[in-house]
């Protein structure tokens, strides 16, 4: 069997971000849940409900090919995540939600969420977002293919304390740009000031 070798880092992050100015908590974000394929009714009457635990993937509009491909390998890699089914939500802007309508009957994601104009701190604003929508989530970029669900359990386990982790996992049996490091959060407000001071250094950073 060949070596896995995991590393973890996880973040209490109060500590971190004690001295950062948080900016305007909510996003304003909307969203279309997923078609059940019998009654032809979206699955949750509330697309923007908050859920125990889940997966988002963040994705532009010139994204949502990998975005799908990212979501398909989560659910092969992990058809359920801490006892329950995986719930996966797709986070874009609102070019990326027109052109996204396949999902609804796609099988993939369980719901769509449009937020607004983002950049240049895309991914962070679009993190941030999504936290009002689960207690636990873990985050993945559309480039990332799952060969295995150790990095979701293992993330999302340490989410039950943490606020925030981070795990970098080598696998000598994946390609390398397949599986790179994936982060988590949990609903609280250290990790949505952590999320804004992200923003925030990513915006300073812009050229």
């Amino acid at each position: 069997m060949r070596e896995r070798r995991h590393k973890m880092l996880i973040f209490c992050v109060a500590a971190l971000i004690a001295s950062a100015t948080s900016q305007a908590a909510a996003v304003p974000h909307w969203g279309a849940a997923r078609i059940d394929d019998q009654s032809r009714r979206p699955r949750d009457a509330d697309p923007l409900r908050r859920v125990p635990l889940g997966v988002v993937v963040y994705a532009t509009k010139l994204q949502l090919r990998r975005a799908f491909r990212c979501a398909a390998s989560a659910r092969r890699a992990s058809p359920t995540l801490d006892g329950e089914p995986l719930h996966a939500t797709l986070v874009t802007d609102a070019a990326g939600l027109e052109w996204s309508r396949a999902f609804a009957r796609a099988g993939v994601f369980d719901r769509a969420v449009a937020v607004g104009e983002v950049a240049p701190a895309a991914k962070q604003t679009a993190l941030r977002a999504a936290l009002p929508l689960y207690e636990r989530f873990v985050a993945l970029d559309p480039d990332v293919v799952l060969c295995d669900g150790a990095l979701l359990a293992t993330v999302a386990a340490a989410l039950r304390t943490a606020d925030a982790a981070t795990l970098s996992a080598t696998r000598p049996d994946c390609d390398a740009s397949q599986s790179p490091d994936v982060v988590g959060f949990r609903a609280t407000a250290a990790a949505g000031a952590l999320l804004d001071a992200w923003a925030e250094a990513r915006r300073e950073l812009a050229p």
